[in-house]
Parts: C-alpha cells; structure tokens; sequence
C-alpha cells in the first residue's frame, strides 16, 4: 500500500519518483535477511521501470532507504514518516549519487 507518492527535480535538473510505503518486515527471500518492520521510501529515475539491482546513476536505477520502525502500522507513524520525506532529503540522495 503506497502511502505518500511524488516527484522531486534535483538540482542538476533530473527527476525522481519516490513513493513511500508500509513493510511488514520479516525473512526476505531473495537475500536471506531479515528486514524490520516499517517504512521504506522507495526512489526511482524512471516511474515505469524498477531496476531495483541498478544505482540510481543509471536511467532505468532505483533505491530504497529504510525511513521510520514501527511496530505497527497507524496513521499517526504513517504520518511521522511521511514528514521525514523532505527536499533537503531527497537532494542529498540526489547528491551522494551525482545526479
């Protein structure tokens, strides 16, 4: 369930597609890691393509960041982090990845 959705423009003038979302945590099959439970912002270049094994430095690449643990899922913590998804944020991922 997509939460919070946009699109921001960096700086250099490219955009990025984020969506924020709930995850119920657990085993996760394709790494064998067990994943906590709460929300994650999801970050991609091209809004129809998730090349999740790509950086974001390629066209089709994505990203995910790890943003609030909960132990359940509310409106309130729902709230709380959809508050920490800012432009200072999204820019300095912008930054670290050069684009």
């Amino acid at each position: 369930m997509t939460i919070l959705r946009g699109t921001y423009t960096t700086k250099k003038g490219n955009d990025l597609h984020y969506r924020m979302s709930y995850n119920k945590g657990g085993a996760n099959p394709f790494n064998g890691k067990i994943e906590r439970r709460g929300y994650r912002l999801f970050i991609q270049r091209d809004p129809k393509t998730w090349a999740a094994h790509s950086s974001l430095n390629d066209e089709k690449g994505a990203a995910r960041l790890f943003l609030h643990e909960v132990k359940r899922q509310s409106q309130k913590q729902a709230d709380i982090a959809a508050d920490m998804v800012t432009e200072e944020l999204l820019q300095s991922i912008a930054d670290r990845h050069g684009i």
